[in-house]
């Protein structure tokens, strides 16, 4: 192939150019299969070594098993010499234990006739000794049937005792049990009457307080409409000490809250009075110094307690006790308005009044000052000159 590559390469070009296309194309898969052939017999005879190897691999190992095989023959022929020896040896001991045997069975055997020999005798006097057995159960049997129908007769006498006891009881209880459920009724009957009564003392009490929160903010807006009117200067002023004072006429100024007319209010005031004072009581019992810094605690807690929003106290008097040592805490409630100033603390009527007054009132975002709706009302309400 290499000449024929050489002679077309060297060839003119001329003829080159003119063969047909065909011939190149057959000399080139000629040229492949030339190639392809030389690999294959590579190939072949690549494996034709490795089938040599193989061969002399295993003439090795048969070599080696022929040798195995030799040594398990003799081991073999070892093994069974010394088979035969231990099957003498064993048809040696088992004839001698079967002698020991022998004379052990016959040792056993006689001794077993002796012992039998020995116990006939007891078992001679079994009759004898079952005829009295027999006798002794007939008598034991003739008592235990007296006692049987003796226990019957008391079990019988018992049980109608505790049947008639039960009755008696249960007789007692049914009583005891209608009595309890008719107490139980007449109870609930009075509960019921007691309960209705509550509903309706509850249903009054309601009204009663809503008809004095109505006459409080009632009393508020008609006092808040007062000051207002002083405010816009509708009423006379005169001065006194330095002081404006406002001149209210006759009538204009509402009436105070009283007990009378207010007693929802007045009695939860004084509730609440009692057990501020029950409470600084408590703890005023303890020694010494302790018990005034607890006092002073307590008190500074129940004021801070019951300041409103705004930082001013509530309406509420805080109460008093019987004891020296303890002082009535009365707060009012103060309202910030222009123009007036506080002259003195109201009255617990008068803080009632100005509770309410402060749910009406505004101070319209100006600086204000404190006042005292009772004291503004009587027209003592005083104010600096402009």
């Amino acid at each position: 192939a290499a000449p024929m590559a050489g002679l077309a390469a060297t060839g003119p070009p001329d003829a080159a150019r003119t063969r047909p296309p065909s011939a190149l194309q057959a000399l080139a898969e000629l040229q492949d299969e030339r190639a392809r052939q030389a690999r294959r017999q590579e190939r072949a005879e690549q494996l034709t070594q490795a089938l040599e190897t193989e061969k002399q691999q295993v003439a090795a190992w048969e070599a080696a098993r022929e040798g195995e095989r030799a040594e398990l023959e003799q081991r073999r022929a070892a093994l069974e010499a010394q088979m035969q020896g231990l099957r003498a040896e064993l048809q040696m001991a088992n004839e001698v234990q079967s002698r020991s045997h022998d004379q052990k069975l016959r040792d056993i055997r006689e001794d077993a006739e002796r012992k039998l020999h020995d116990t006939d005798a007891p078992l001679l006097q079994i009759a004898e000794r079952l005829q009295r057995e027999k006798d002794i159960s007939a008598k034991r049997m003739a008592e235990h049937e007296a006692r049987q129908h003796e226990l019957e007769h008391q079990h019988s006498e018992a049980v109608r005792c505790m049947k008639q006891q039960h009755a008696a009881h249960l007789e007692e209880v049914q009583a005891q049990w209608q009595a309890c459920l008719a107490s139980r009724d007449q109870r609930n009957a009075k509960l019921e009457e007691q309960c209705e009564e509550c509903r309706q003392q509850e249903r009054r009490s309601v009204a009663q307080c809503q008809a004095e929160l109505l006459s409080l903010c009632e009393l508020a807006g008609r006092m808040a409409k007062l000051v207002a009117d002083i405010d816009d200067g509708l009423y006379p002023m005169m001065r006194r000490a330095g002081l404006k004072e406002a001149v209210l006429p006759p009538g204009a100024r509402p009436r105070e809250p009283s007990p009378g007319s207010f007693p929802q209010l007045f009695g939860a005031l004084e509730e609440t009075a009692s057990q501020k004072a029950a409470v600084l009581q408590r703890l005023l019992q303890g020694p010494g110094v302790a018990s005034t810094a607890a006092t002073a605690t307590a008190t500074d807690a129940a004021v801070a307690g019951h300041e409103s929003e705004d930082g001013s106290p509530t309406a509420e008097v805080l109460g008093s006790t019987t004891g020296a040592e303890v002082v009535v805490l009365e707060s009012v409630v103060q309202r910030p308005v222009r123009g007036c100033q506080q002259q003195r603390p109201s009255s617990a009527a008068s803080a009632a009044a100005a509770a309410a007054a402060a749910m009406v009132g505004s101070c319209d975002g100006e600086d204000c000052e404190p006042w005292d709706v009772s004291s503004c009302a009587e027209g003592i309400c005083q104010a600096d000159d402009p």
